[in-house]
């Protein structure tokens, strides 16, 4: 793996799927800023440097209340902040 995207999301919005299947995350829609959903980022960041893991993060937003440029400043803080937890 060279490329992982990092997104957040709220858990335990019961949406229905095809054939009436139900999943914890709603996907596609309900995207946050890194920090204001319930994945827990540290956790998958960690698993990734456990791993070895040299390839690219890219942090992905599909749509914000706020304007792309404070989002994307908002994800680059919380990411820095959260990259230097990473033992």
């Amino acid at each position: 793996i060279k490329f992982t995207h990092i997104k957040d999301v709220k858990k335990n919005k019961q949406v229905t799927v095809d054939e009436g299947k139900t999943k914890e995350f709603e996907v596609y829609s309900d995207f946050l800023e890194i920090g204001e959903g319930d994945v827990d980022i540290a956790g998958c960041l960690q698993v990734l440097e456990d791993a070895g893991y040299d390839g690219y993060l890219c942090v992905e937003l599909d749509s914000s209340r706020f304007g792309h440029k404070e989002s994307a400043a908002i994800n680059y803080i919380r990411m820095e902040k959260l990259m230097a937890t990473i033992a």
